[in-house]
């Protein structure tokens, strides 16, 4: 009777490792592995952290570099946006300069203009009436 219940146990055993055979897979090679190497587990561990440790370190060096940059870059920043300021102060005043000059000098040839037409229709008068006066003259 022992023997018919041994191989059913040994039947239901074989169906069971038969549809989940990665169970016992994964414990046989966790087994296979942790034989192998568990004397270089404490070396390992230690790799980790120092890996670790390197990393973060190479973390805050970039951390520290990209801040760096962004001072440098704002400090540019600033200075750029003060000089532009002060060269289109000083270039407002110049155009305003320019401006003056400008209508003053209009102003002047405006006036040198209506001079020189008033002195050219002075002049002209001046020949009509006397070009007037003398064929009046020659009538008499």
């Amino acid at each position: 009777m022992q023997l018919l219940a041994i191989k059913t146990f040994i039947k239901k055993v074989y169906v069971w490792v038969k549809n989940h055979w990665y169970i016992p897979l994964s414990l046989l090679t966790a087994s296979i592995v942790w034989f192998f190497f568990r004397q270089k587990s404490q070396a390992m561990i230690e790799n980790v952290k120092k890996t670790r440790e390197a990393h973060k370190k190479e973390i805050d060096i970039i951390s520290d570099a990209h801040k760096k940059e962004v001072l440098s870059r704002d400090r540019t920043l600033s200075k750029f946006t003060e000089r532009s300021k002060s060269l289109d102060e000083s270039l407002k005043s110049k155009i305003e300069d320019l401006e003056k000059k400008e209508t003053t000098r209009k102003d002047e040839l405006v006036n040198k203009n209506v001079e020189d037409l008033a002195q050219a229709f002075a002049d002209n008068l001046t020949r009509t009436s006397e070009v007037l006066d003398s064929a009046k003259k020659d009538k008499k």
